[in-house]
């Protein structure tokens, strides 16, 4: 019996504390319908609004200067580019402008030139004309002048021979044909009844001429049996050189007659084709 009222006790404290605990839920719940019922009846005032306004916090002067920086930044590369554009629009239109002025410099130039080139044919064929009564003139002085061209072209070649060989023999050989005097160079009756031009181109080709003839006599020393390597090293850079006004002053007698005269027959003499009497 006592254990049967001990089990009873027992079970009965057990139920009154869940009791207890259930309690305070349903105040809970309550409360949260009371809750409930509150809050759908204040929505739509200033407790609970429908719509919600979110109100951006003013900038500091910091946030505002530093977005004014950023903005002139962003502005400033724009304009940069848009300068850079119009000065290569600018730049393009200069160029094509100065393009029009060197062509039509180009067009006066060119005019010019055909101009100078027909002057200068007009008066060589005045000069050609003068020059045909002694003809015969020209054309020895102009056989004269390429022949001391062609001695010129052989000394060259044998100096340099001589030089690359250190051969004394050709320097011996060079030497018998200097000059120690330019006498003889040019006929005494073609200096005087020439035309004055021709007289004068004669000679000066009969100075280049001689002027490096004198100094090939020493190339070669005949008492020593040796030659003078020195001398003539010099010597070739001077034959070259002179050969080069030879060739300038025999172009100009080339010039000075019309082909046509310079490629005639000469197998007659001119006498053959004159008549018996005046």
């Amino acid at each position: 019996m006592r254990i049967s009222f001990v089990v009873l006790f027992l079970l009965y404290c057990v139920g009154a504390s869940a009791g207890q605990l259930q309690q305070p839920r349903k105040e809970t719940v309550v409360l949260a319908a009371g809750q409930q019922t509150i809050g759908k009846q204040q929505r739509g005032t200033e407790q609970a609004p429908v719509f919600v306004k979110i109100i951006p916090p003013e900038k500091t002067k910091v946030e505002v200067a530093a977005a004014a920086k950023e903005k002139e930044e962003k502005r400033t590369p724009k304009i940069m580019a848009d300068i850079t554009a119009w000065a290569t629009i600018i730049s393009t239109c200069l160029t094509f402008v100065a393009l029009i002025v060197v062509l039509y410099q180009t067009k006066l130039t060119r005019r010019s030139l055909n101009a100078a080139i027909q002057s200068y044919e007009q008066d060589k064929r005045v000069r050609q004309i003068e020059s045909l009564p002694r003809i015969y003139f020209v054309i020895d002085a102009q056989v004269t002048i390429e022949k001391w061209i062609s001695d010129y072209e052989q000394i060259i070649t044998n100096l340099r021979t001589a030089l690359r060989m250190n051969d004394d023999d050709i320097l011996s050989k060079l030497s018998s044909k200097g000059l120690a005097t330019p006498k003889n160079l040019v006929s005494k009756y073609m200096y005087e009844n020439a035309p004055q031009w021709v007289s004068v181109l004669l000679m000066t080709a009969a100075q280049y001429y001689f002027d490096r003839m004198a100094p090939l006599l020493y190339v070669w020393d005949a008492n020593k049996k040796v030659g003078n390597y020195s001398l003539a090293s010099e010597l070739l850079i001077e034959f070259e050189a002179h050969k080069r006004r030879l060739e300038e002053i025999y172009g100009y007698f080339r010039e000075m007659i019309p082909d046509a005269c310079l490629e005639s027959p000469a197998s007659i003499r001119d006498e053959k084709f004159l008549t018996d009497n005046g």
